[in-house]
């Protein structure tokens, strides 16, 4: 029989913590370990209990929530975090996540609501066991590596897009890793990371404060330009135009169906650049749970395409990267430390 995920539950309402409780309950293989009314109690339970999730409210009295997400990021193995809030601030929501909070839940209301809650929870306590596998079964490995490729004396292709595909503990690993990238990057940039409506705009903005490149989250129509990174929208899809605008090939905002549970999808954009591009694409796939971003790497591959993934120690989730290393498709597997010094490289020597 398998483990239960052991819970905290920190939310200075006790109304709304017995609610969680109740929806907790009726979950399979979930034990509410303790609950905490407010910041400081809930940093002092999880120093006693060692809970597998906190899920924690923003707004508490004596530590709000980021005072927490603050406090937790100083540990060498911080306990997996999921905000529950009734708090629906965008820029908020990033700095959470900024922080390594796994994922931001607004407490949902009217019709429906408890049912909706116990969806949200059911996909983060997923996480978090799948979080729980990958760290034990690296738990005492050294990470693994693939070297870089050598040339064979065969002349490089120049580096034309970088496209980069992230999902579950995305935002932290791009405000660690975009700030790294050279000012000198004369090429396009886009990433996709799974992300909701109306979330993606507040990401951009700090993603841009942080990098030495301009960010941008992509509008419909915006051209490919050099030295710039576009940010797929959260809940829509993006894909690329053959016919130029502007000088630069456009992306285009489209409906459609969720592909791999995602919008944006990481494989609806890269199928979409592998009908356009020939050659001079390198194609990064981090964090995150799933297999979103295979397909397209698959379709990539087939052109040319050059692809490091990020390795299992360096992932959250290790799933996305973890699918196209399986596969074989990965020509390098780095840290999250070394893959902005190696696109910087690719950029300026070729690939």
């Amino acid at each position: 029989m398998s483990r239960s995920t052991c819970i905290l539950i920190a939310d200075d309402s006790r109304v709304y913590r017995r609610i969680v409780e109740s929806v907790l309950n009726d979950i399979e293989d979930v034990e509410v370990l303790a609950v905490a009314g407010d910041g400081q109690e809930a940093l002092e339970k999880i120093a006693a209990t060692s809970p597998d999730l906190v899920l924690l409210d923003m707004d508490m009295p004596r530590k709000d929530g980021i005072e927490v997400l603050q406090a937790l990021s100083r540990d060498e193995s911080p306990v997996p975090v999921a905000v529950l809030s009734g708090v629906a601030d965008a820029g908020l929501t990033i700095e959470a996540l900024r922080l390594g909070a796994l994922e931001y839940i607004h407490k949902p209301e009217g019709a429906g609501a408890r049912a909706r809650l116990m969806g949200s929870l059911e996909r983060v306590i997923r996480t978090v066991q799948a979080l729980s596998r990958n760290r034990s079964r690296t738990a005492g490995q050294e990470t693994t590596a693939y070297a870089p490729h050598a040339s064979c004396g065969k002349t490089r292709d120049p580096v034309e897009l970088v496209l980069i595909g992230v999902s579950t503990g995305g935002p932290r690993a791009l405000m660690t890793m975009l700030p790294d990238l050279s000012p000198e990057i004369d090429c396009p940039i886009v990433v996709v990371q799974h992300m909701s409506t109306g979330f993606t705009h507040s990401l951009a903005d700090a993603l841009g404060r942080a990098c030495p490149l301009p960010v941008k989250e992509a509008a419909h129509a915006d051209p490919l330009e050099p030295g710039r990174i576009l940010l797929a929208p959260g809940g829509t899809h993006v894909e690329l135009g053959r016919n130029r605008i502007g000088g630069g090939l456009p992306l285009y905002l489209v409906d459609g169906p969720y592909v791999n549970s995602c919008r944006p999808s990481v494989d609806h954009l890269w199928k979409s650049v592998a009908e356009v591009y020939e050659r001079g694409v390198l194609a990064v796939i981090m964090t995150g749970m799933g297999t979103d971003g295979l397909d397209g790497v698959t379709a990539l591959a087939a052109k040319g395409a050059y692809c490091i993934a990020q390795d299992e120690a360096s992932s959250v989730i290790w799933g996305m990267p973890g699918a196209v290393v399986q596969a074989k498709l990965a020509d390098e597997v780095l840290p999250l430390s070394a893959i902005a010094g190696r696109i910087n490289a690719l950029v300026q020597h070729g690939i």
